[in-house]
């Protein structure tokens, strides 16, 4: 394994991406420094480096205002990893990532791996459908997850460049299974 250097470049870099107040910086603050902290709206984006292992990951948090929506393709540029977040308790999150942010994607790498993660499900007793909302080519090389922001369990964000499968088309999310809508 090669020697891992603080002002190494990065070995992979990861995005973030959703709409506001779906809880992308508090997904991430759990992961970087393992506890739960009240966050305030990110402005622009902003950069963590984890090392992972051997590894140094970068990871991107962008910033679900619409205003800042033109920088996401930057910020996606590259990217062997990206996570589309959504408020399990507002629908209309998920249904934006499709409208909004899954386009925003085509910069990354040809063989990006795509997670969609449905976040805050502490927060309510619904439990998604993820499987029924998500119209894909491949199945199998989807990562699908729930996962509550505070402290009930650790979140392994890095976890999804483990991951084997390959993307070869992106995700697209649909209304189906969206409570009729």
């Amino acid at each position: 394994m090669p020697e891992v250097s603080k002002l190494k470049k990065p070995d992979a870099k990861l995005v973030l991406l959703g709409d506001m107040n779906v809880g992308k910086t508090s997904l991430l603050h759990r992961y970087t420094e393992r506890k739960f902290k009240d966050t305030v709206s990110t402005v622009g984006g902003a950069f963590f480096l984890k090392q992972w292992g051997p590894y140094n990951i970068s990871i991107w948090d962008t910033a679900g205002r619409e205003q800042f929506h033109g920088l996401g393709s930057m910020y996606c540029r590259g990217a062997s990893a990206i996570i589309l977040t959504y408020d399990v308790t507002n629908w209309q999150s998920l249904v934006e990532l499709e409208e909004r942010f899954l386009s925003l994607t085509d910069t990354a790498n040809q063989d990006c791996i795509y997670a969609v993660v449905g976040n805050k499900l502490d927060l309510t007793d619904l439990k998604a459908q993820l499987p029924e909302a998500l119209d894909t080519e491949d199945q199998k090389s989807q990562v699908l997850s729930a996962c509550p922001t505070p402290p009930a369990s650790p979140v392994s964000i890095s976890g999804v460049l483990l991951r084997k499968q390959k993307k070869e088309r992106k995700p697209r999310v649909t209304n189906s299974g969206l409570g009729g809508r």
